[in-house]
């Protein structure tokens, strides 16, 4: 029997009317994690917040602070948003949300590439901070090697989001150990829903620890503090034999490198 697709953007169950498929439920969703205590793991935490028709911000999902004024997140939460007619905020560096709403940061300057809703290849984002705000510190790189994705280790996903599928998220920064797949894993686990990794897409986890609602764009990062990639989508949470699906960073670095270079308008 075939089903609509939906997208459940946190907090949001949004109906893709102009793209119904039979399949995968595609869900941006940490699962069994822990919370993050070290101030350093912190200075790179994201949530991004947009204000809702009550007036009151809500988390919609997360991001990594690379230093230099820039955020990496996910392309879906600022398409499916419509991020052009909210009023979009981050909260940076924040164990738990909604305490000091003084020290919310409101963007303006967004940048996206080409993305696909149907394959959500290129589901990367950009969202540079205002000047002033451009000296925050981040313990976080890019990526600067090509080492093959399946190769990198010791990896962890953070984020803000529910710890179970269709729950609130917990709005508090959480943390928990994830191992990348090779594609032939991937694609056997996810077959005929499996990301293509020439195109810049990958998949991690499969066990119990897995990102869930409210984690869309939070951070997959390895050795070295390097930022791997993105969380993008997947089918529920913490799915034995589900793996969920990111957006390679390393594949993208070319256009990363090319938004960075453009000069903040006067």
């Amino acid at each position: 029997m075939c089903h609509q697709k939906y997208i459940l953007a946190p907090l949001l169950i949004i109906l893709l009317t102009n793209h119904v498929q039979c399949g995968l439920q595609r869900v941006k969703r940490i699962v069994r994690g822990s919370a993050v205590e070290s101030e350093e793991k912190l200075s790179s935490a994201v949530s991004l917040q947009y204000l809702n028709s009550t007036k009151q911000l809500e988390h919609f999902c997360g991001g990594t602070y690379v230093g230099r004024g820039w955020i990496l997140t996910a392309s879906h939460c600022l398409t499916l948003i419509d991020y052009e007619k909210h009023e979009l905020y981050a909260e940076i560096g924040r164990k738990d949300l909604y305490n000091n709403p003084e020290k919310l940061v409101k963007l303006e300057d967004f940048y996206i590439i080409q993305f696909d809703t149907i394959t959500y290849a290129n589901d990367i984002a950009m969202i540079r901070l205002p000047e002033d705000h451009r000296e925050l510190p981040s313990n976080v790189i890019l990526p600067q090697s090509t080492v093959p994705i399946s190769e990198h280790s010791n990896c962890s996903i953070f984020g803000y989001g529910s710890e179970r599928f269709l729950q609130d998220i917990v709005a508090s920064f959480r943390e928990a150990p994830i191992h990348i797949l090779p594609a032939e894993e991937c694609e056997e686990a996810l077959v005929p829903y499996a990301p293509d990794y020439s195109s810049g897409m990958f998949c991690a986890g499969g066990g119990l620890e897995d990102a869930c609602q409210g984690d869309s764009g939070s951070g997959l990062i390895c050795e070295g503090n390097t930022l791997v990639g993105i969380v993008s989508y997947g089918s529920s949470c913490g799915i034995p034999g589900l793996p969920g699906v990111y957006t390679d960073v390393q594949h993208h670095l070319q256009w990363i490198n090319q938004v960075v270079a453009q000069p903040y308008e006067m």
